[in-house]
């Protein structure tokens, strides 16, 4: 599967198909209801507009290397960790896949999208899995995970917090882990993955003006996200453009675009 395809939904696919599995609930109209009452519940918190319920559908099964992961990695022990889990529809979904709960781990700033996520999958996530809620910092955690996620995270910060997002996760990954099935990425060493907003030209996220809902957030380029990384200490960083967004965003030349990043410890 190409980076192209991870924000494209078919025309024939059910936006809803992953909780039904998950859940076990095939009643369209009931999970519905659930989803509303999940966008309520979190309403009052939230911080960020695109946070409004519709996240329900995992990002991690549409990235290049999940059947890589999924084939070669779900039963040998490797520890996954999602920075920005939100209503933790990628968590879940590693464990509707069978990758054991004690390798799984998330965080985010506040529980109360973790906790409307309740409604909707009808389970408490943070029973089953190691969750913490706060400040990211990677000596919040004993053990190094092979595999972080980073996915629609990055384009909610500011340029301070993205270099310090970014390095947190480097010291949060193993420095041994080998990716099995994965070209490119060989050698050792955990893995970064994930998606965010970008612009050409880096810069602050012009939407919404001074002091605007975007206000303070940074969006980098292609070319500036794979240097921070990169500078950070990376190896083998692969940044790839998904998809141009449209002019309103930030209209003019430097629109908003899409990416898909990933590298190697």
């Amino acid at each position: 599967m190409s980076a192209a395809s991870i924000d494209s939904i078919p025309d024939n696919e059910d936006p809803l198909s992953f909780v039904k599995a998950y859940t076990g609930i095939d009643d369209t109209d009931e999970l519905r209801r659930r989803q509303e009452a999940t966008r309520a519940a979190s309403r009052d918190s939230f911080q960020f507009r695109c946070c409004d319920g519709r996240f329900v559908r995992p990002t991690i099964e549409r990235f290049p290397r999940w059947k890589a992961l999924k084939d070669h990695h779900r039963h040998d022990g490797t520890r996954i960790f999602e920075v920005g889990s939100c209503f933790c529809q990628d968590l879940r979904c590693l464990l509707y896949h069978g990758f054991p709960a004690d390798t799984l781990g998330g965080t985010d700033i506040t529980r109360t999208y973790h906790d409307a996520s309740t409604i909707l999958f009808g389970d408490d996530l943070s029973t089953k899995i190691s969750m913490h809620f706060g400040p990211f910092k990677a000596s919040d955690h004993k053990k190094p995970y092979d595999l972080v996620l980073l996915s629609n995270v990055l384009h909610c910060l500011t340029r301070e917090l993205v270099a310090d997002v970014v390095h947190q996760a480097f010291l949060l990954l193993s420095d041994r882990w080998q990716a099995s099935g994965m070209d490119g990425l060989e050698g050792e060493g955990g893995m970064l993955w994930g998606v965010t907003v970008a612009q050409h030209e880096e810069g602050p996220w012009e939407m919404g003006g001074s002091g605007g809902r975007n206000s303070g957030r940074w969006l980098h380029s292609p070319e500036s996200l794979k240097q921070l990384l990169l500078n950070t200490g990376f190896k083998a960083v692969n940044v790839q453009v998904i998809r141009s967004d449209t002019a309103r965003d930030n209209p003019g030349d430097n629109a908003t675009i899409r990416v898909y990043f990933e590298a190697r410890k």
